[in-house]
């Protein structure tokens, strides 16, 4: 037993309100997580299926009432899916650079030999230059390209007339009329790529995946083109100190333009999940902040973005903390209401108001039940008070006693409703005098299920 005392009530619907937000997050989080890898070309029909496995799983956590563990499980998972796109992001790039760098070398190859045919008139053939010029300038097919490599390699090595050909050299020669390439073709190409060390330079591979990192984060980002442009300057520069000098500078730019691109792609990742929120049915009252943020996420403004978000969390968290507020209030409410105290209609609306309310039971005249505690009820004082100055006091005890004991019941009845109570704080009961304070207001009086009805809160069925 014990008297005064400092409680805390953690309502279900206050965990649930708090799931449900989390919910919502993790739902936003798995869509930017498919289009991203989509964008990135590398998300298969069963990685989606077993993304959205695991969010069922997770949401049969949550329709279970196990709250702690759908909160753990989706954060963990909304911290997954945005690693897992940056990790599918930098593969992307990298394969994309690859691709570039191959196309840079073709280009510098076929260049090379372009010059070299040229200068010995070794072709008249129009579609073989055609494709050799086009493989000059990082276009055309690769598999005819590889071809007119291989066909104009041919053409400049010795006439048959001026060598013995051998059954090795007909083999050749054979394989070569297939368009397949071969040792020493190889060889050739591998010796042009070391000549030309433009296209080997480890820097042309770094701004390779920048420029493709800056493509996948925001294929419209300012700029894009020009840098795209300014690469194929350094390429065709003569001066290896000028060229040097202008890829470095063209790499610090890209460094910081791909910088700049992935801090806004987090931020609008971010501003989404709270525009998700915020969206949600209840949040009718931030209907233009919630147009405002939407038209910040869509222009990539980082300052709106980072006022919108601001603006909409101070929003959240005072609905969620009304919201959490009201629940606690009548829960208690209710559940006094079941134990038989007297119920006022608006005394929630007095408690909210004056910090405290007094409580009565019929049959104990002359004490009641004070609730006292700020306005958002995250901590409240119960406490049995004497509402006579001039009464015999021994009946204190007796008071406090029974107070006790419907306040275990009270305990046990939020728990059936999926609340919990902690004590933060408890004095034995006669340590301290009871409290004298004026009664009740009087209102019109409801019974326990008339009180119930009137509340918000229904308990578990009615917020499933």
């Amino acid at each position: 037993m014990s008297g005064p005392k400092v409680v805390r009530v953690v309502t279900r619907e206050e965990l649930l309100a708090q799931s449900t937000a989390i919910s919502a997050r993790l739902q936003e989080a798995v869509q930017r997580w498919q289009v991203a890898a989509r964008d990135a070309q590398d998300l298969s029909d069963e990685e989606v299926a077993q993304t959205r496995a695991r969010q069922e799983q997770l949401l049969t956590e949550l329709n279970a009432d196990r709250f702690a563990e759908f909160n753990l499980g989706a954060d963990r998972e909304i911290v997954f899916l945005r690693a897992d796109t940056e990790r599918r992001r930098e593969l992307a790039a990298a394969c994309r650079a690859s691709v570039r760098m191959t196309r840079f070398r073709v280009a510098q190859n076929a260049a090379t030999l372009m010059a070299a045919l040229g200068e010995k008139n070794a072709t008249s053939d129009s579609e073989l230059l055609r494709v050799l010029d086009l493989a000059s300038r990082g276009k055309g097919d690769m598999q005819a390209v590889e071809a007119a490599l291989a066909a104009g390699f041919r053409l400049l090595a010795p006439p048959q007339s001026a060598v013995r050909e051998t059954s090795a050299q007909r083999d050749l020669a054979a394989r070569l009329a297939d368009g397949t390439q071969d040792v020493s073709f190889l060889q050739w190409k591998k010796s042009q790529a070391a000549a030309q060390h433009v296209a080997a330079d480890a820097r042309l591979e770094a701004i390779s995946r920048q420029l493709e990192m800056l493509r996948l984060l925001n294929k419209e980002a300012a700029g894009l083109e020009g840098l795209e442009t300014r690469l194929q300057v350094c390429i065709q520069e003569n001066s290896n100190e000028q060229r040097s000098m202008k890829l470095d500078t063209l790499l610090l730019e890209l460094a910081s333009a791909v910088h700049k691109e992935k801090e806004i792609a987090s931020l609008v990742d971010e501003a989404s999940v709270v525009l998700a929120e915020l969206s949600r049915p209840g949040n009718d009252q931030s209907a233009e902040l919630l147009i405002q943020l939407a038209a910040a996420i869509a222009a990539r403004d980082l300052t709106s973005m980072k006022h919108g978000m601001q603006a909409a969390r101070v929003v959240l968290t005072t609905a969620a903390a009304a919201a959490a507020a009201h629940a606690r209030r009548s829960a208690v409410l209710e559940g006094l209401a079941k134990l038989g105290y007297t119920v006022h209609e608006g005394m929630e609306t007095a408690w909210t108001e004056s910090g405290r309310i007094v409580v009565q039971k019929p049959g104990l005249s002359g004490y009641g039940v004070e609730l006292a505690g700020a306005p958002d009820a995250q901590r409240m004082q119960v406490r049995t008070v004497a509402l006579n100055l001039d009464r015999n006091t021994s009946r204190d005890i007796d008071a406090e006693h029974l107070w006790c004991s419907d306040f275990d019941k009270l305990k046990g009845d939020l728990s059936l409703q999926g609340s919990t109570v902690f004590i933060d704080k408890a004095m034995r009961v006669g340590e301290v005098p009871l409290k004298v304070t004026s009664a009740p207001m009087e209102h019109p009086v409801q019974d326990a299920s008339t009180a119930g009805r009137a509340s918000t809160r229904s308990g578990r069925s009615s917020a499933s």
